[in-house]
């Protein structure tokens, strides 16, 4: 799979301005991992082992904290590819 730009929507509670939400884009891709902890892909809710390969959500121009990176099991990547993933809402 290709590493492409994705943009991903990501609401701050600190954007919040007299009561509108400010919406702040940043561009996203998925890098390879192994997990350090045990976790759960935000796609099919299947849980993710230690030292399993997984793929994590990473800004391009900007950081995400690692608490609102997606996370997702290397069998969804594999099944839909990151261009499906990064697009979709989770099921």
């Amino acid at each position: 799979m290709t590493q492409g730009k994705h943009k991903v929507l990501i609401l701050q509670q600190s954007n919040i301005i007299g009561g509108k939400m400010m919406e702040k884009v940043i561009e996203t891709r998925l890098v390879k991992r192994h997990s350090q902890f045990p976790t759960v892909c935000i796609y099919c809710a299947k849980q993710i082992q230690p030292d399993s390969l997984h793929y994590v959500e990473e800004g391009i121009t900007a950081h995400i904290h690692s608490l609102i990176a997606r996370k997702y099991c290397e069998a969804c990547y594999t099944r839909y590819g990151e261009q499906n993933l990064l697009h979709e809402k989770s099921k």
